[in-house]
């Protein structure tokens, strides 16, 4: 059995610490998923704000969707048609299918891969070739993860949206500041 020892470091949040982290010079400070995700009634909202301002900032005209207002990407509607309970396509991020479900709430959907939060596009005032799909997503341990596709046309042996996991370190940043997530911080000798 591995040794952890746990310390409270404030009323809702706690820092785990075990030989393989103190071996690593790592500690996780992210055990408590109440920590990780902060989501609320105003996060939808500071997520539309952020996120249409820093299309604006790099000349994307963004549009948010949900699975009630969704976006006709190519003929597939996003985000509904590739939710579990529709599914009608399935998203992939290096060949690898991945599930995924709506939180209106933020709270983390059990027996998925992902959970979504939110949908941007700049679809609507874009070009064929300059069209962009962004995915605001959760996974299982709260982890955000910003997924983009500019597919253009579908996959019909496989029946997949290719996504990618975005580089941009300000969009994913920003989004992780936002639900309140806290990543792993170095222990310091």
């Amino acid at each position: 059995t591995e040794e952890k020892e746990t310390i409270e470091t404030t009323k809702s949040s706690s820092v785990k610490i075990s030989k393989e982290s103190i071996e690593n010079n790592t500690t996780d400070t992210t055990s408590n998923p109440e920590v990780k995700n902060e989501w609320n009634a105003g996060s939808k909202k500071e997520l539309d704000d952020f996120v249409i301002k820093w299309g604006e900032g790099n000349n994307h005209k963004l549009s948010s969707y949900t699975p009630t207002e969704n976006l006709d990407w190519y003929g597939v509607e996003m985000p509904k048609d590739l939710l579990v309970d529709t599914n009608k396509i399935a998203g992939a991020i290096e060949g690898n299918q991945f599930s995924i479900a709506w939180s209106e709430d933020g709270k983390i959907v059990n027996d998925v891969d992902r959970t979504l939060v939110g949908v941007y596009s700049n679809a609507f005032n874009q070009p064929y070739d300059k069209k962009y799909l962004y995915f605001f997503t959760l996974l299982p341990d709260g982890t955000p993860e910003v997924l983009m596709s500019s597919q253009s046309q579908g996959n019909e042996i496989t029946n997949y949206v290719y996504f990618s996991p975005l580089e941009d370190g300000n969009l994913s940043k920003g989004f992780a500041d936002i639900i309140g997530y806290k990543v792993k911080t170095p222990v310091e000798n």
